[in-house]
């Protein structure tokens, strides 16, 4: 799957509960996550006050990861 394939499953499995509530109420989400996710895949430095947020978009690659994993070795 492509990174940006990843990204919209990614942020389509988001619960409005995850987001910083300031940008959930402008509007400006799919910009976020996204550069959070660039920041979890180390394609971007992450920004001091928003290092927490990479956490989310870590744990699902992680997950992402090893359920493909396992899909792989059940073949």
């Amino acid at each position: 799957m492509h990174t940006e394939e990843l990204f919209e499953l990614f942020f389509k499995l988001l619960d409005p509960d995850m987001h910083p509530p300031k940008l959930y109420q402008r509007g400006d989400l799919k910009m976020f996550w996204r550069e959070r996710f660039s920041e979890a895949l180390s394609l971007q430095e992450p920004h001091g006050a928003m290092m927490g947020y990479v956490e989310l978009p870590k744990i699902f690659l992680k997950t992402y990861r090893a359920v493909q994993e396992k899909m792989e070795s059940s073949k």
